[in-house]
This record gives structure tokens, C-alpha cells and sequence, in this order.
């Protein structure tokens, strides 16, 4: 069964986008990021009441709009952060050398695994490589790690049945298996070919001259 596919900068967001929705340490991440930010503006705010305004006429009330704006901040953080992450990952993509990310994409599943082929590769991995497979409207993540996947956009195939392909994905698999070992061709050894020894032509001395003669020379 096989499937053919394009990835766009657009796919790649999407993927960004579910790791930073799914995965405990981005989590984390964006929590500390919006509780530090909440903690900083909440205190600017009642650095700003207390220069502005006397300190013993802020009352109860007053105190409580470096809270407001602290959670209001928490808010809207968490959408900067998106966009500021999403806007992180086009630049990175769109800078030059992602010709085999962007380039057509063609996926066989075998009984030992899957085969990924491009115009300047082609891979064949065993179903133990694959972690788990997650979906959503409109893209399918083939997860080969925590946060890295193969990306099927559902609804821009280039060729091939998403449903068949993953039927057949889920026939086929096999938790923790591993490629079977590749029988090896003996590969022959050439004949030695050794140059023929040639013996140096015989001489004679002539008695009464000094040049040598040469046997070969003879008439």
C-alpha cells in the first residue's frame, strides 16, 4: 500500500502547534513563560499605582488592578507565545536547505515495516521505529519520536488512500520490531594478474673492443 504526499511551511506549523499542545516540557515551557511574564507585569503595575498616586490613598480596591492586569497579561501571553513561536518555525523552514523536507514523499508499507522514498533518498524503517500515530482535523502525524513525525496532510494527497494506508499500517505493526538482517552477497575476488618477468637480453663482451654485443643484435 502506498501513499504519495507534498509537506508545506504550513505543515511543518501544524505539527509545531500539537507538540506545543501535547508534549509535558513544551507545556511547561509556555507555563513558565506566562507565569513570569503575569509575576513582572503585576509588578511593574504596582510600581506605576505607587508612583502615580499617594501611597496611603491606595485603597483595597486600587491594589487589586496589578492582579487584574496580571491575569490579563497571562491571557493574551498565551497567544503571543503561539504566534511567536509559529512565526520561529516559517523563518526556520523557509531558510535554504530543506529541499528533501518539501519534496515529494512516497510511503510503501511491507510486512517488516515502511519505506520512504524521495527523489534523493530512500529509507526503510522497521515498525519498532514508530511511537504512536495522532490525528487531527486535518493533518495525520506518523510519530517516529517525541516530537518528530512524518506528516500526512489529509486532505492534499498527492495519490493513495489515507484510510487504506493506515488500515494497512495498523495490520502490519508490530510494537519493537526491528528490520531483519540483510543476507550478504560474497563478493568475488579478482584474479591476481601478474606482469610476465622478462629477463634482461644476454650480452657478450667482444675481446677486442669495449661496446658490449648484444645476442639480439646478431644478424
Amino acid at each position: 500500500m502506498k501513499l504519495r504526499f507534498s509537506n508545506t511551511i504550513d505543515d511543518i506549523v501544524a505539527l509545531s502547534d500539537y507538540n506545543h499542545e501535547q508534549s509535558p516540557t513544551l507545556r511547561r515551557a509556555r507555563q513558565r513563560y506566562r507565569l513570569t511574564g503575569a509575576i513582572l507585569a503585576s509588578l511593574l503595575s504596582f510600581l506605576l499605582l505607587t508612583i502615580l498616586l499617594e501611597p496611603l490613598s491606595l485603597s483595597p480596591l486600587v491594589l487589586l488592578l496589578p492582579l487584574l492586569y496580571a491575569a490579563i497579561f497571562a491571557w493574551k501571553s498565551s497567544r503571543q507565545y503561539r504566534r511567536s513561536v509559529q512565526e520561529m518555525v516559517r523563518q526556520l523552514y523557509s531558510e535554504p536547505g530543506n529541499r528533501r523536507l518539501f519534496t515529494e514523499h512516497e510511503l510503501e508499507v511491507v510486512p517488516e515495516g515502511l519505506i520512504v522514498r524521495t527523489k534523493y533518498q530512500e529509507t526503510r524503517l522497521a515498525w519498532g521505529a514508530f511511537e504512536r500515530i495522532e490525528a487531527t482535523a486535518d493533518h495525520t502525524f506518523l510519530f517516529i519520536g517525541s516530537t518528530t513525525a512524518y506528516v500526512l496532510p489529509n486532505g492534499r494527497l498527492n495519490a493513495g488512500d489515507l484510510q487504506q494506508f493506515l488500515e494497512a499500517f495498523r495490520t502490519y505493526y508490530v510494537p519493537d520490531a526491528t528490520l531483519p538482517p540483510r543476507a550478504t552477497v560474497p563478493v568475488p575476488t579478482p584474479p591476481v594478474v601478474r606482469p610476465p618477468v622478462v629477463s634482461p637480453p644476454e650480452t657478450v663482451t667482444v675481446v677486442h673492443g669495449t661496446k658490449p654485443w648484444y645476442l639480439s643484435d646478431k644478424s
